[in-house]
């Protein structure tokens, strides 16, 4: 029943990223303006309209992914949505770290910090995710892409954070929304980490140091060395 719960208020967090997209992204194509003025105190469409519509879609697919059932009896589906996600992601990822350092005025210096540290990070987490899968390392790949998932997260819980400061402060101050923000990035991924090591196997353990090795020697031939893991089925989470 609670993991039940847990699942349908994990959906729920989904309205906000689509949310964003219908009240961001839509008006952005309609607006048609992909002019790059490179101003430091004003965001282009176009990376905007990249990390809103990447984000929204990674964070649904991944949201989607994380059911067991899905896994287990959808496996060839799993495997393509979560290709998918990962692109999706990376991109995102990557329109966010550009609007980061162009357009470094928009925010203060602690999301700035914050932004600079996340925004690569969530990139490098589905890269070292895919390489996992490719290789076999089903375990591996799990823990990079809770991670991964746990940065991309305050996408859909943010404004529940925010909503109570709001509610009791009328107007949040700048600097507290600032801090708001990247303490969720923070604090996501701890929890994260907290989960992985409560649900890693003891024989994972003792492999750990190895499987990290595999996966580093990984990113220098990852389509010579990757393994067809096509029938294969993924463990659950």
């Amino acid at each position: 029943m609670k993991r039940k719960l847990a699942y349908i208020a994990l959906f729920l967090t989904c309205v906000v990223p689509l949310f964003a997209w219908a009240y961001t992204g839509i008006p952005l194509m309609l607006e048609w303006d992909w002019a790059m003025a490179l101003a430091p105190d004003e965001v282009d469409n176009l990376p905007l309209l990249f990390h809103v519509l990447g984000a929204s879609a990674y964070y649904v697919l991944a949201t989607v992914q994380m059911l067991p059932k899905v896994r287990r009896s959808h496996p060839a589906w799993h495997r393509r949505a979560g290709r998918f996600a990962i692109g999706a992601g990376i991109f995102s990822a990557i329109a966010c770290t550009w609007i980061t350092f162009v357009h470094s005025d928009v925010q203060g210096s602690i999301l700035y910090y914050g932004r600079v540290i996340f925004g690569p990070l969530w990139a490098l987490c589905l890269v070292m995710g895919l390489i996992a899968a490719r290789r076999g390392l089903y375990q591996v790949h799990r823990e990079w892409m809770i991670r991964a998932f746990a940065i991309a997260m305050p996408a859909g819980t943010l404004v529940f954070m925010i909503l109570p400061f709001v509610i009791f402060l009328d107007e949040i101050p700048v600097v507290l929304d600032e801090i708001i923000q990247s303490g969720a990035w923070v604090l996501h991924l701890g929890i994260a980490e907290l989960l992985i090591r409560r649900t890693r196997s003891p024989k994972h353990n003792r492999t750990k140091e190895s499987t990290n090795n595999e996966i580093q020697a990984g990113m220098g031939g990852l389509a010579r060395n990757g393994r067809h893991v096509d029938g294969m089925r993924v463990p659950e989470l």
